[in-house]
């Protein structure tokens, strides 16, 4: 009897340790989650390293409940269809220039108006401030929770002479690739051209096009060396670092337990951190590709800069300050910000 006993102890002591186990196993399960992420540019592109990055360190910091999947290159869906597409938790991150979405909330191209992010360090000092925090909060209302900031150095590239001053672009047929950067160069003169990104080398070469603005990376995949004379390139004095950012849809986000949240932000940070030792790598290797080819090739002095920050503040600051009311107090913040 005492014999029955023991064995039927056993017997329950095996499936209560077998169901707990198992059990283990279904919660773990249950808690994996895989993200759907999207963005436009190819792979090796350094914004497909930077969210491919994020993801790595989400998996890392989240022990493995939570991974993703990403498709670049439009692959999934059409990118402009991006954001509502993580407003209905369709898609839960893709990576996206926050002025784009400044037709529906203005405020989102702040950062992108010329001369107001010089550098880098700066646009991340300013994502950090009150500049930031209410980006942010407009972001989220459009369906996007902001989880990594970055910038992109920008340059100017000419067929025809030199860019220091205002006074250089007078007459010249210009793109700038988007409405911010080019109301500063239709202020001084500039003609303004809209050119779509891949016909620019074509445009440049039979003058459609005298000189354009884009980023650092553009500058050397489309070998627009063959077709420039000369190049004004981003450092510390660049008229235009585009805000670009992770963004997850908020419907993702609430759906995480509170350590997988936590992981999502410490894996942000990470990324953008690297993200920013990423792009100063490109902008030097771009100067450098530059110099090898033979352009003339030039960066903004002090004083030469400030003449664009005069325009700037008279024109496209004053412009938006009108437009987009309650900003005074954000652009007192980016004057302080160095």
């Amino acid at each position: 009897m005492k014999r029955d006993k023991t064995l039927w102890g056993m017997v329950v002591f095996v499936a209560v340790s077998l169901g707990l186990l198992l059990g283990g196993f279904t919660t773990c399960y249950a808690q994996q989650t895989v993200l759907k992420v999207a963005h436009q540019w190819p792979q090796g592109d350094v914004r497909d390293k930077w969210v491919s990055n994020f993801c790595a360190q989400l998996e890392k910091h989240s022990s493995g409940t939570v991974t993703c999947r990403v498709h670049a290159g439009g692959t999934l869906m059409n990118p402009k269809t991006q954001p509502d597409a993580l407003r209905q938790g369709a898609l839960d991150v893709a990576v996206w220039y926050l002025a784009y979405s400044a037709g529906k909330a203005p405020l989102l191209g702040i950062l992108d108006l010329g001369a107001v992010v010089p550098y880098p360090e700066k646009g991340l000092k300013l994502a950090r401030s009150e500049v930031g925090k209410r980006m942010s909060v407009e972001a989220e209302k459009l369906g996007m929770k902001v989880i990594s900031w970055g910038f992109t150095p920008t340059s100017v590239g000419s067929t025809k002479t030199l860019i220091r001053l205002p006074g250089d672009v007078a007459g010249l047929k210009m793109r700038g690739g988007a409405k911010t950067i080019e109301q500063l160069f239709k202020a001084s003169g500039a003609a303004i051209t809209h050119v779509s990104t891949g016909d620019v080398y074509m445009a440049l070469q039979t003058g459609v096009l005298d000189a354009v603005l884009t980023a650092d990376a553009s500058f050397v995949s489309f070998r627009l060396f063959d077709v420039l004379k000369t190049l004004t390139i981003s450092g510390d004095h660049s008229l235009s670092n585009p805000c670009v950012a992770i963004v997850m849809s908020p419907i993702t986000f609430k759906k995480l337990t509170p350590d997988q949240q936590k992981a999502v932000i410490t894996a942000g940070q990470e990324a953008e951190a690297a993200f920013l030792k990423a792009v100063k790598t490109q902008s030097a290797e771009c100067r450098e590709t530059y110099v090898k080819k033979g352009v003339k090739v030039h960066e903004f002095t002090d004083k030469e800069y400030e003449s664009w920050v005069e325009v700037a503040k008279k024109e496209t600051w004053t412009s938006y300050m009108k437009e987009v009311k309650g900003t005074e107090d954000l652009f007192a913040i980016i004057e302080k910000t160095k």
